[in-house]
């Protein structure tokens, strides 16, 4: 039986998204350095901005727009009438959207705008990769004997729910990184890093098993 091919679009895609390597072009933002003579309440805005962006505009080298397209690529391939994988593309335009919006932002808004946009943004793409990973966990989930194989949905349901957690608590420790707090640095890399090894976990699994179970061989199962 030929093999779904959808699932390494998703996965590829996926690692695209989680996978975060900025380039800084050296563009700066009007407005976004820190100057003497500045308002307290500026300053607080442009050192929010810093903690969770830059004060250059910068490009993702593994571009997240991209990603979110390629996971789109593969859900369809998967099975576009599953309303799991229609789900899961949704939330995969609205992440390619937002992701797309906050590199924009700061060339037309000013620091408080733009920080708190940015900050809705960044959740709003949080709980759209959620969505995805927690859609995508069920639809796999459910090609399988739940009882037979009871960690396909265990496993990636466990690893969608580390990555989310660990994204959030992130863009906290963010702001305690720039304001130089005790072994907040440290604590952002060991969550990052976490981050990412969830996500390599997921993708890890899906692949793992839809070679071992072929998950998604027979296209007129019903999910």
């Amino acid at each position: 039986m030929k093999k779904n091919k959808g699932v390494y679009w998703f996965a590829i895609g996926l690692l695209l998204v989680a996978i975060n390597i900025v380039m800084d072009t050296g563009v700066g933002y009007t407005g976004y350095a820190i100057s003497q003579g500045m308002s307290l309440k500026d300053f607080a805005y442009v050192e929010s901005f810093q903690a969770i962006s830059s004060a250059n505009f910068t490009i993702d080298i593994f571009f997240d727009p991209l990603g979110y397209l390629m996971m789109i690529i593969g859900l369809t391939k998967i099975n576009r009438e599953s309303r799991y994988a229609r789900n899961a593309v949704v939330f995969c335009l609205v992440g390619m959207i937002t992701s797309s919006c906050q590199m924009f932002l700061p060339f037309i808004m000013s620091p408080d705008q733009a920080v708190k946009m940015i900050i809705i943004l960044l959740l709003l793409e949080i709980f759209s990769r959620a969505v995805i990973l927690y859609s995508v966990a069920v639809l796999c989930a459910k090609q399988v004997d739940s009882y037979k194989h009871m960690e396909v949905g265990k496993d990636l349901k466990f690893a969608a729910e580390l990555y989310t957690i660990c994204m959030v608590i992130s863009i906290i420790l963010s702001f305690f990184a720039r304001a130089q707090l005790f072994l907040a640095n440290a604590a952002l890399l060991f969550t990052s890093g976490c981050t990412l090894f969830a996500a390599i976990y997921y993708v890890f699994k899906v692949i793992k098993f839809n070679n071992k179970l072929s998950l998604f061989n027979d296209v007129t199962k019903e999910i």
